[in-house]
């Protein structure tokens, strides 16, 4: 294999910068030869983009709901009293 590590942060953070410190190194060699690191995640501008579509999700669904509401005269819920009567 290819002894892939992963290490997940207790409190998702936003970094600039990562620092590797090894505290071991296997054999007798004083540097250690490193080949491949991956870091996944996002920017902090794709997480702003993420909450803004979110939100907007959000509203549109709140206006929508509203617009019903209005268009039912808002006997919403006299409709659902009459429904679960019969």
């Amino acid at each position: 294999g290819n002894n892939e590590q992963t290490f997940e942060l207790n409190q998702p953070a936003w970094s600039r910068y990562l620092k590797f410190r090894f505290l071991t190194h296997h054999g007798s060699e004083h540097y250690c030869t490193m080949t491949q690191i991956k870091v996944h995640g996002s920017s902090v501008l794709q997480g702003f983009h993420e909450q803004w579509e979110s939100e907007m999700e959000e509203e549109e669904i709140i206006s929508n709901v509203a617009v019903a509401g209005s268009a039912a005269g808002g006997k919403t819920n006299e409709t659902k009293e009459t429904a679960s009567s019969t």
